[in-house]
């Protein structure tokens, strides 16, 4: 209700799937006002009215999304031919392409409408929530989902506006297929970066936000979690952040309805990075390195300088494991700016592993208030590890 910022600028490029590069796309630069601004992202209305308001300079905001895709719709079909990993997924989809038949299509999508429509049916007459309805058939050609067909229509035409950085939060629609997340993640930023003519610019993302039932094992090889470990390890690539939202999620809501928090978190780092605010402090712990201390393993940890701090009662989250890779739950300390870790049942420990899971039981933050990303030490794979206790 008291979104009148008058310098505050919003454009939203119209959901528009391509086979080709487009030149040009549909849209209008919006000022922010209360009556304009419901309908913009929520997340980057916050990150930029926190820099409008810090900076004190004017700022126009592009919103090009989508939900529920995946960020091989938002990269280049060259860039993503260009790696060899990325390959099988663009000949997965040429196959569908090959291979769709629209009669069929359509009498499929029949069966399931009368099967749903008997289903919604007796649900109703039960005083039960109706299933989700079947979608109609759609050409693989134009879907939202294909490589590229997002980049191709909602990117490129935007490019080469004379941007100031970019934030990304996706990562949900690729969970099934994390290991080559951090690979299309850098690839996706480094495509921009050449498409816009304005070098290395910043390029932030939303590392995933809690979800689904709560942790119960020690680590919980699972696909979320994943992703926040390729997430994390792309902040390799320079000039690049990470808004941390481990403690912000909502097990029961895939979109969680604290923008305004993952917004801050974001314009901190831009601010401190972007705008040399020397003063900001733009991330929670983020692991650094460790070292076996006997029957104990020390973990140390960037953006720490405050110091560290379990909230809300002991510190919990961290896991630990020998030789063996069972992992078992840990006693963890704070000493200084590390966390030492430690179990009876690992005498020789190896590999210690933080807020492991869909949704994490972890509580450690720097004492500016900001939690600490997940992370491992290892580089185990999924079935490698063995169940713990």
């Amino acid at each position: 209700a008291e979104a009148n910022y008058p310098n505050l600028r919003m454009f939203t490029v119209e959901r528009t799937p391509a086979e080709t590069p487009q030149a040009d796309c549909r849209g209008q630069w919006r000022v922010c006002t209360p009556e304009t601004v419901g309908g913009f992202s929520a997340v980057a209305y916050f990150f930029g009215r926190m820099l409008h308001k810090e900076l004190g300079v004017p700022v126009g905001l592009i919103d090009s999304s989508w939900g529920g895709t995946p960020i091989e719709a938002w990269t280049s079909l060259e860039a993503q031919q260009a790696q060899e990993p990325l390959r099988p997924k663009l000949d997965e989809w040429q196959k569908r392409i090959e291979s769709y038949d629209p009669q069929k299509a359509q009498q499929d999508y029949e069966r399931l409408l009368a099967r749903w429509e008997e289903e919604a049916a007796k649900a109703r007459a039960e005083g039960k929530p109706a299933p989700r309805k079947p979608q109609p058939p759609s050409e693989p050609r134009m879907n939202p989902h294909r490589p590229a067909n997002l980049y191709n229509g909602m990117i490129a035409p935007v490019a080469p506006y004379a941007i100031a950085g970019a934030i990304w939060y996706q990562g949900e629609s690729n969970a099934g297929a994390a290991s080559i997340y951090a690979l299309q993640l850098d690839t996706m930023i480094r495509n921009w970066r050449a498409i816009f003519q304005c070098g290395d610019f910043p390029f932030a993302w939303v590392q995933l936000a809690n979800f689904m039932a709560r942790q119960s094992l020690p680590v919980e090889p699972q696909s979320w979690a994943d992703i926040r470990d390729s997430q994390f390890k792309t902040l390799s690539v320079p000039n690049t952040g990470m808004a941390v939202a481990i403690d912000i999620g909502d097990a029961n809501d895939i979109h969680p309805r604290n923008k305004q928090e993952v917004g801050r978190r974001l314009a901190l780092w831009a601010l401190a990075k972007t705008y040399g605010r020397k003063h900001v402090v733009c991330s929670g712990p983020l692991f650094s390195g460790y070292k076996v201390l006997g029957d104990r393993i020390a973990v140390s940890f960037d953006h720490a300088k405050s110091g560290l701090t379990a909230k809300d009662g002991p510190l919990t989250g961290f896991a630990i494991a020998g030789e063996d890779k069972v992992f078992h739950r840990a006693e963890a300390s704070i000493e200084g700016r590390t966390v030492v870790v430690s179990s009876s049942k690992v005498p020789k420990p190896v590999a210690v592993r933080y807020g492991w899971a869909n949704n994490p039981v972890c509580n450690l933050y720097n004492n500016d208030g900001l939690p600490a990303s997940p992370f491992r030490t290892d580089d185990w794979k999924p079935t490698e590890i063995a169940p713990g206790d």
